[in-house]
C-alpha cells in the first residue's frame, strides 16, 4: 500500500522497496489494470519485470442530451460492473463508488469516450450538477459497445424513517436500487433521529433496503419498492425483530483449499445459479428481509432477531485466500458469473438456532 508512481508509457520506470515479495499494479487511463503478484526483491537487488504491455480493452463511445436531444457538456459519465453513489451524486468526490469503474467527461457537443473495458457487464449513467442524470443503461459483457446516447431527465427526493421495533435506528444504511437495472445503487444514512434522504433520484421503481449492522461485516435488512416520480417519495422501513434464528456453517473442505463464502439468508423463496442472476433477483424483491453474513476461511455467521417462517439461504462461494491479490482480482472480474447454491431454511420461533451446513456446487 504506497501512493501511485507516474510513469510515461514507453519508458523504464524505478520503484523502491524493501527486500520481499511484493505486488505491482499497473494503472492508465485508457487501459485495464495489470497486476504482477509475484515480484521478489533481495536485499540490494534491483528486480526487473521486463517489457509490459496495458491492453486498452474494449471501447464504450456515445452523447449526453438534455430532453431536447441538445448536447450537453460537462457531463461526468460513470460506467461499472456496480456503480455506487450517495443521497446526491455518483461522483468519486462525495465518496461514491464502484466495482471496476472508469469516468469521462462530455465534451461541448455532449460526446465523450471511455476507454479500458474489461470484458464483463457494465452498467452507465451520466449526471449534471444542473441538468440531472440519465438512467442506468446496460453494456454487454463482449465487443465494443454501439454508441449510446444518454438522456439527461429531472431527478426527485425519496426520505422516510427507519425504525426497530417501533424505536428510531441511527446510523442504519439505505440503499436504494433500480429495479429496472440492479447494478446501479445510492447509499444514504440514517440520522440520530432514523430519518434518510435521497436528494436526487431519476424517476423509476426501487428497491429499498434499510440495514443495521451488528458488526463490521454482517446485517439484517428490510427490503420495499418504492415509485419515485416527478414529486418527492416518503417511504417509512421497520427493521426485523423477531426471536428466530439460524448458525450457517461451511462444510470441512478437503486438502488444503481455502474456502470463503457471502451468504444471503432471504424471507419467502428465490433461485439463483450464478452471482449476477442472484442480484438482479435481489434487486426485483418485493417487501421481505435479507440477512447478509460472511464466512471467511471457516467458522460460522449467526443470523438472529428474524421472523419465524419459511426462508432461502443463497451462498456465494470465493475460492482462495482473499488476501492474495490475484485471487481478489479474479474474483472481481468474475464476480458476475460466481458460483450460487440456494436451499430452502425454515426457522422457529424460539431461542434455539436452526443449524445450517451450506450446500457447496462442485469444485
Amino acid at each position: 500500500g504506497r501512493a501511485p508512481i507516474p510513469v510515461r508509457g514507453g519508458t523504464t520506470f524505478r520503484v523502491s522497496s524493501p527486500a520481499g515479495h511484493h505486488v505491482l499494479h499497473l494503472q492508465g487511463p485508457g487501459f485495464r489494470d495489470k497486476v504482477l503478484a509475484d515480484v521478489e526483491v533481495g536485499a540490494g537487488d534491483a528486480a526487473g519485470v521486463g517489457l509490459q504491455r496495458l491492453d486498452r480493452g474494449r471501447t464504450l463511445r456515445g452523447r449526453v442530451v438534455a430532453a431536447n436531444g441538445s448536447g450537453v457538456g460537462g457531463a461526468r459519465i460513470s460506467t461499472a460492473t456496480l456503480l455506487i453513489g450517495d443521497g446526491s451524486s455518483l461522483g468519486a468526490a462525495s465518496g461514491a463508488l464502484g466495482v471496476g469503474r472508469l469516468d469521462a467527461t462530455s465534451a461541448a457537443d455532449g460526446s465523450f469516450v471511455i476507454g479500458g473495458l474489461g470484458d464483463q457487464p457494465y452498467t452507465v449513467v451520466a449526471e449534471h450538477p444542473s441538468a440531472g442524470r440519465s438512467a442506468p443503461t446496460p453494456i454487454a459483457a463482449t465487443g465494443d459497445p454501439e454508441p449510446l446516447t444518454l438522456t439527461l431527465v429531472s431527478v426527485a427526493s425519496l426520505d422516510g424513517v427507519v425504525t426497530r421495533a417501533g424505536k428510531p435506528v441511527a446510523g442504519a444504511g439505505v440503499a436504494a436500487t433500480s429495479r429496472a437495472q440492479g447494478q446501479t445503487r445510492f447509499v444514504v444514512r440514517t440520522g440520530a433521529d432514523g430519518s434518510y434522504r435521497f436528494d436526487k433520484l431519476t424517476p423509476d421503481e426501487y428497491t429499498v433496503t434499510a440495514a443495521a449492522r451488528d458488526d463490521a461485516v454482517d446485517q439484517r435488512t428490510t427490503t420495499r419498492t418504492a415509485h419515485v416520480g416527478g414529486e418527492p417519495a416518503h417511504l417509512d422501513l421497520e427493521l426485523p425483530s423477531g426471536e428466530a434464528s439460524c448458525r450457517v456453517r461451511l462444510p470441512s473442505p478437503g486438502g488444503h483449499e481455502v474456502i470463503n463464502a457471502q451468504l444471503y439468508l432471504v424471507s419467502g423463496s428465490l433461485s439463483a445459479q450464478l452471482a449476477g442472476e442472484l442480484d438482479r433477483a435481489l434487486s426485483q424483491r418485493a417487501d421481505g428481509t435479507i440477512a447478509v453474513g460472511h464466512i471467511i476461511g471457516s467458522g460460522s455467521v449467526t443470523f438472529d432477531r428474524l421472523a419465524a417462517g419459511p426462508y432461502t439461504l443463497c451462498s456465494v462461494t470465493l475460492r482462495g485466500d482473499l488476501a492474495d491479490p490475484v485471487v481478489a482480482e479474479r474474483i472481481r472480474d468474475g464476480a458476475a458469473a460466481l458460483p450460487v447454491t440456494c436451499q430452502a431454511v425454515r426457522l422457529r420461533d424460539d431461542a434455539t438456532p436452526v443449524d445450517v451446513v451450506v450446500a457447496l456446487p462442485p469444485g
